[in-house]
């Protein structure tokens, strides 16, 4: 597709030769996995926010560097955090397997081969190969700035495979180790415009947004032709409530590209968050006239017609969709959340039972929970209790499963006090 269809297609981060689009995708697929176990369990402003990082991932995997596709799948992770399925008997400690000690005679006079086939490694899914070289890369030429980057690539896609068994702890190390490889890396290339950039948002995911922020800055400075790095400031921003900065940020992303429909989108909930929601409605109006046919900003525009009272005109612009598509998650919370702002609790249960058969292993629980209570609330015990069973079966250790279990203690009476 033309890059002009993508956000963000500013290629600043081309420091090293360019991957094939092929070579690109292999870390678009290698992670993938991760990112759709991502959960959205409420319509809180961070699962937005995440929401719209994960859709800027996707679509930046596409792209043809390493270091330009790569760096948004390290918000994608506070995504996730807490959203994958537990494992017992994880003690948080990792053993990584063992690496042949040929592959990590590294020749410190020819720095360069051994960078080329670490990465060589890397591109093919060979991450313990690629580790054992760099390990030794990054003593014998610690002054390489891009042995450090790729190290920490190495503990990135370790981490994630971590979070992906349960053990979050040793995850957490690992990303807390490649955040730190960035920062070697900085202080050796500190006007690296790229390094900066994917070391804010590497920052950004383990929660460190003040340290965020001073990377956004400095890449902002280095490269200010690169809208990404406003949009992410605004993302940190707008999470804290700063939203004079986060509209400030966001200008300066549209003046940059003007077509950028991530950018109206991001105003729009700017806006929401200020009770502005006649201006909300003309930002989300922008975006859908760039890109007509995503379900991302009609499902925006749904949410503002309902927090506006019009229940009616929200639906209207969810149920005319096909069966796929209301099977989305995202549509059915809007399709469920109009239906009860309306009274009717049997359309909201029925589209969470659609979504129930197209959603991912790991969100079914949650799903059944909300049919069941919707069928509860709808004062149809009997349905809600075969989701209740549902959920239970597919996982019995959900928070949600509490909620369904109290509504069904208490009786029909209790549906009052909810209302």
């Amino acid at each position: 597709p033309d890059q002009r269809e993508m956000p963000f297609s500013h290629p600043t981060f081309a420091t090293r030769p360019l991957l094939s689009r092929g070579e690109s995708m292999i870390w678009a697929i290698r992670w993938s996995s991760w990112l759709y176990s991502s959960s959205w369990a409420n319509d809180s402003l961070q699962n937005e926010v995440c929401f719209v990082m994960t859709r800027i991932w996707i679509q930046l995997s596409l792209l043809r560097t390493l270091r330009f596709s790569l760096p948004a799948v390290f918000l994608c992770l506070c995504v996730g955090w807490g959203g994958c399925e537990k494992q017992s008997g994880s003690s948080g400690e990792t053993v990584d397997p063992p690496v042949a000690e040929s592959v990590v005679e590294v020749d410190p006079e020819n720095v360069d081969a051994a960078l080329a086939a670490a990465e060589q490694y890397l591109n093919v899914g060979q991450d313990q190969e690629a580790k054992a070289i760099l390990s030794v890369l990054v003593k014998k030429a610690p002054q390489e700035p891009f042995a450090h980057e790729m190290l920490g690539l190495v503990y990135i896609s370790e981490g994630i495979q971590l979070r992906q068994k349960g053990d979050d702890a040793a995850a957490d190390g690992k990303f807390a180790a490649a955040y730190e490889r960035y920062r070697i890396a900085l202080d050796l290339e500190p006007d690296a415009a790229g390094l900066q950039q994917n070391a804010g948002q590497l920052a950004h995911s383990l929660g460190k947004l003040d340290e965020a922020l001073e990377h956004y800055r400095a890449a902002g400075k280095l490269d200010p032709t690169n809208p990404q790095t406003p949009f992410f400031a605004a993302q940190i921003y707008l999470t804290q409530g700063e939203l004079d900065a986060a509209d400030e940020a966001l200008e300066r992303l549209l003046k940059i590209d003007p077509d950028e429909p991530l950018g109206y989108y991001t105003r729009a909930m700017v806006a929401r968050q200020r009770g502005d929601l006649e201006a909300a409605l003309g930002y989300i109006g922008e975006a859908k006239e760039l890109k007509p046919r995503d379900l991302m900003y009609r499902t925006q525009e749904a949410k503002i017609y309902r927090e506006m009272g019009e229940p009616e005109r929200a639906l209207e612009l969810m149920v005319g969709l096909s069966p796929v598509q209301r099977a989305q998650e995202l549509v059915a919370s809007e399709i469920s959340a109009a239906s009860v702002d309306l009274g009717d609790y049997e359309r909201a249960a029925l589209a969470w039972e659609l979504c129930f058969e197209q959603a991912e292993r790991r969100r079914q629980a949650y799903v059944a929970v909300q049919a069941g209570l919707m069928w509860w609330r709808a004062d149809r015990p009997e349905k809600a209790h075969v989701w209740l069973k549902q959920a239970q079966i597919l996982d019995p250790s959900a928070e949600e499963i509490g909620e369904l279990e109290n509504s069904l203690e208490k009786g029909p009476e209790s549906q009052e006090n909810d209302d």
